[in-house]
């Protein structure tokens, strides 16, 4: 489906849980500029733009939307944001109607209440008197509750009262005032957790201060109990904090010192870190640098990734010299939550068949690429693919060698990383649907490469078949969706015309390449494990998997049944 767009960006969401909504934005990078909203109710099979019509500002003029945004609660409620005229659009029905508002303020930070799906905080970044506003109706009328705000978190609803919100105020020196309310200010003394602190975050069951006195200083409250200051195994400066995880009742932390970084690993509440890794990939932006303490979401980049699905596994790129040269980053592997890492066992051969030499001794090994590798590297090569969906299946792009350089295959493990083959050679995109039942897999256009047609695998990239997309024409292909959660057997690929730059999505649906419904005996019991123990982590879990050859279709109400056996502890499982 042409979406007759040539702008410069394409943002797909599709809104998951059983709907056919899939929505795009189309825009430019540069501000103000125009842009389109398309919606489909049929799985991408068409689109309808609705900015033109339903999107106008109160004078009647075109819109111009930056950016969206989806209820946690309810994948119905959606908001469009005009940052440019001050104004919100938004959708109750997915996306078929919308009640534009103008808010008098540039929401470009917004952020949708955990469970309440009327209620929206919103304010503006560069607000010189950094308002925070409110909103109880969905967008429609908004009331202020602070100034001065840095930054603020919803509370955990696992953890917190209902309506909890945590707000950082700045003070004019730049240090924070920490405040907590769970009836948006309304009383007029709001609880003051701490003051004089740099910066502030909530990551789950953790509340986490950094604090200076003399060099910068960690500060954990775990359920919620008082603060108490994290304690560290060496006596190096402390530069930056980036907390990439906050589960199993742990904390990995990213330390930045100085001119590098290490990875660090508490005990369960927080305040006891360990070396988990020294040497990780870890940069942050130069604006980032202006000011925060922990390193958010958009403004660093931490190459370490949870395998899902599957307890304790992580894959992390470690910095041998320079963190942007290739040449010196390497990939390592953890199966026990941080404990120990090892390199990565290559394929014992390539996709062809002939042998993979690859001696361990000169430091050779697979290497995978992640973040770093899609947005600086010379490749632009996609990150690791995993997914509760589809326990143990990784997908990957990498290279065999003694770092990231080189040309780059798809990679996949069945084992949740014990073991690897390569797939396929070149820089693809990929992902799967039905709970990993089918694999699908195109020529990613980075520097060139149009392709009219996708590779798909039934037994999880041992034998590829060949799908054709568009009948005599070849396209750029930017992008490969499926819808979260991973049950249906639709695809989503997203790229342009080679003639010239115009959007295009093609739905692929690879329902018809199943020979048949599974089964009872199209399964099998497979447990994770690490290379030298049945168990992981002091449990082994037992996992239906579809066996790889049974070439069959799982259905979109499969259920995986899991069961838990406790082992006897080892060394390893203690702190």
């Amino acid at each position: 489906f042409s979406l007759n767009s040539s702008r410069e960006q394409l943002t797909v969401h599709w809104a998951g849980r059983k709907s056919p909504v899939v929505v795009c934005l189309a825009r430019d990078r540069a501000q103000p500029s125009g842009s389109e909203v398309y919606v489909s109710g049929d799985y991408g099979s068409s689109f309808e733009e609705k900015q033109a019509a339903l999107m106008r500002l109160t004078s009647g003029q075109p819109s111009t939307i930056h950016t969206f945004y989806i209820s946690p609660v309810l994948n119905s409620h959606m908001v469009f944001v005009d940052v440019v005229h001050k104004h919100l659009f938004t959708s109750t029905d997915l996306g078929q109607s919308f009640r534009g508002q103008a808010v008098g303020f540039v929401p470009d930070v917004v952020a949708m209440h955990p469970t309440n799906a009327e209620v929206i905080l919103a304010m503006a970044r560069e607000d010189p008197d950094k308002k925070l506003w409110l909103s109880e109706d969905f967008g429609v009328s908004w009331t202020e509750i602070q100034r001065g705000v840095k930054t603020f978190f919803w509370g955990d609803p696992q953890v917190d009262p209902a309506n909890s919100l945590f707000v950082g105020r700045e003070h004019p020196d730049g240090s924070l005032a920490v405040l907590s309310t769970t009836c948006y200010f309304r009383d007029s003394r709001p609880r003051l957790l701490l003051t004089d602190v740099e910066d502030f975050e909530v990551k789950g069951k953790f509340r986490l201060l950094g604090s200076r006195n003399g060099t910068l200083q960690l500060w954990v409250s775990y359920q919620r109990g008082d603060f108490r200051r994290a304690l560290f195994p060496n006596r190096l400066d402390h530069m930056d904090y980036f907390i990439a995880e906050a589960s199993e009742d742990q904390l990995f932390a990213c330390v930045m010192h100085g001119n590098f970084s290490h990875l660090y690993i508490s005990d369960q509440r927080g305040l006891k870190f360990s070396l988990s890794l020294e040497n990780v990939l870890y940069l942050k932006t130069d604006e980032a640098r202006r000011g925060r303490v922990f390193g958010g979401r958009e403004e660093a980049l931490l190459d370490l990734h949870r395998v899902q699905g599957v307890r304790g596994v992580y894959i992390a790129t470690r910095v041998k010299s320079r963190p942007t040269d290739l040449e010196g980053q390497v990939s390592v592997i953890s199966f026990d939550n941080g404990g120990s890492w090892q390199p990565l066992v290559p394929p014992s051969v390539h996709h062809d068949g002939t042998p993979v030499h690859c001696d361990p001794g000169q430091g050779c090994s697979l290497h995978l690429s992640q973040k770093f590798g899609l947005l600086y590297g010379g490749t632009r090569s996609p990150t690791i693919f995993s997914k509760e969906s589809a326990v143990g299946l990784i997908l990957a792009s990498g290279v065999i060698g003694t770092s990231l350089k080189g040309h780059p295959s798809l990679f996949v493990s069945n084992d949740g990383g014990l073991t690897w083959h390569e797939a396929r050679y070149g820089n693809h995109l990929y992902s799967f649907a039905d709970f990993g039942g089918v694999i699908v897999a195109a020529e990613f256009y980075v520097f060139g490469g149009e392709t009219d047609r996708i590779f798909y695998s039934l037994d999880m990239g041992e034998k590829w078949s060949t799908l054709q997309l568009l009948e005599g024409e070849k396209i750029r292909v930017y992008g490969l969706l499926t819808e979260p959660g991973e049950k249906t057997t639709v695809f989503n690929l997203f790229g342009s015309k080679t003639a010239r730059h115009e959007w295009l999505l093609v739905k692929i649906d690879m329902r018809n390449v199943f020979r048949y419904v599974c089964s009872a005996d199209d399964y099998k019991t497979w447990s994770p494990h690490g290379p030298s123990s049945s168990c992981l982590l002091g449990r082994r879990e037992e996992f239906q998997v579809r066996v790889p050859h049974s070439l069959c279709y799982n259905g979109r109400d499969y259920v995986r049944p899991v069961s838990l056996v406790n082992c006897p502890c080892e060394r390893s499982d203690f702190e």
